[in-house]
Formats: C-alpha cells, sequence, structure tokens
C-alpha cells in the first residue's frame, strides 16, 4: 500500500435533527438550510473555521470532518457550547455525536470503521433517549477514546461538561461512549443509569407454578413429595 493510499485522522462530528422524516418537504428544505447555517456560525464562532472542514450530507443530518491540526478541546469546548447553546434554538431537537480515528476519501465519500462508529454513536438508543425525554434542544454522545484521551482532562476555561458511562449496541458495535446534556446533568446522569442497569429475564407468558413442601423428586417429568400444589399461569 503506497503513502497515498493510507488512512488520515481527523475527528468526525455527526449532526442529526430528530423527526425530520415527519416533515413536508418544504419544512424539510427549510430545516436542513438552518442545520447548516448553525453548524457554520457555531464553528466560525467556536474558532475553528467552517470552510476549513468537509461536510458530507446525511439528508437529516451531517457529518463533519474536521482536520487533525484543530485542538480536540476546541471541539469539545467553544464550538460544542454553541452548538448547544439554549439560546439559539434548532429547527429541530439534534442529536450530536463525536469521535476521533482515522478515514479514507475514495472520491466518492468518507469511508472506513471510524465512520461507521460515529455513526453508530448518533443512532445510539441512549442518546435518542435523552433527546426524547429531557426536552433538550441537544444530546450529546462523545467515543470513550475521545472521553478518555481528551474530555476527562477538563481543559478550557469553561465549567466542566458532566459525561456519564452509557453502553453502545448498535448492529456490529459493542462499546461504551459518554452522554452529556448541557444545562441538564440530572437528567443525563438518570438515562446512563437506566442504559447501565441489568435487564431482568421475561416471566414466562404460560406454564405451571408448582410450590412443594416436604421431600420431593422428580422422575421421568413427575414431582413426588408431600404438600404439593400447583397453579396454572395465566396468559395475558
Amino acid at each position: 500500500m503506497t503513502a497515498g493510499h493510507y488512512p488520515l485522522p481527523a475527528t468526525l462530528l455527526v449532526a442529526d435533527l430528530r423527526g425530520f422524516g415527519s416533515l413536508t418537504n418544504p419544512e424539510q428544505l427549510a430545516a436542513r438550510s438552518a442545520l447548516y447555517s448553525r453548524l457554520a456560525v457555531s464553528f466560525d464562532e467556536g474558532g475553528v473555521p467552517w470552510d476549513g472542514c468537509a461536510h458530507e450530507d446525511r439528508g437529516d443530518g451531517v457529518l463533519v470532518v474536521v482536520p487533525a491540526k484543530v485542538p480536540k478541546p476546541v471541539l469539545l469546548g467553544p464550538v460544542l457550547d454553541r452548538l448547544t447553546d439554549a439560546r439559539r434554538p434548532w429547527p429541530r431537537p439534534v442529536r450530536i455525536a463525536l469521535h476521533a480515528g482515522d478515514l479514507h476519501h475514495d472520491g466518492l465519500g468518507f469511508v472506513g470503521s471510524d465512520v461507521n462508529h460515529v455513526f453508530r454513536l448518533v443512532e445510539a438508543t441512549p442518546l435518542r433517549e435523552a433527546l426524547t425525554t429531557s426536552g433538550a434542544p441537544a444530546a450529546v454522545l462523545i467515543s470513550d477514546e475521545l472521553y478518555r484521551g481528551t474530555a476527562r482532562h477538563g481543559y478550557g476555561p469553561g465549567p466542566a461538561r458532566g459525561y456519564f458511562p452509557v453502553p453502545v449496541a448498535e448492529k456490529e458495535t459493542r462499546v461504551t461512549a459518554w452522554l452529556t446534556i448541557p444545562g441538564a446533568d440530572a437528567a443525563a446522569e438518570r438515562i446512563a443509569e437506566r442504559a447501565r442497569a441489568p435487564r431482568r429475564p421475561a416471566r414466562p407468558a404460560g406454564g405451571v407454578a408448582l410450590s412443594a413442601g416436604g421431600d420431593q423428586h422428580v422422575t421421568n417429568s413427575l414431582l413426588a413429595g408431600r404438600s404439593v400444589t400447583g397453579a396454572r399461569r395465566r396468559r395475558h
């Protein structure tokens, strides 16, 4: 493989509008225009030139490829602050996912496992729940790599942002990522705790429940002993 075929490092951001498919065509056009405008202003004001980033349209969302020379704390600080500023409402509530890794461009678009990864994050159930249940205009999920390498160190002059670990299980992906809901740390923590809670096994829909006292044994599917009672479970 020649040097020109090697992947290039970058930071990846995906912004995805909730409920885009329920809009009429004119509403979709207006929402997309507002989405791109908000992204451009937030990047420029946050210190990362929008025109210096690559953008790939995804219909109801945008993949933004930020050059590796841009410090990650700038993205997680000033840029993310502006993207999630509640005083500047989005056209629709927005899910945002961030990851850092390597990717290729084959002339048709960006490709690579790290591109796949950031899209798994933006589709993750805890992030969807965060946006639906919190009432916040934006919710953010960052990869474990980005959290451990950058976010947890608390770079920047602003207040530390609350990140909470959540499991992500989307298609082939099984990882931990970090959830934040700007201005709603308590809600993010509750959602993260629910996402991490072990699932209880489903109760059987039917069958026979037996209770036995004294000595008992099972032979050829028959239970023998004393004080045996049986109750057939009802199907609901």
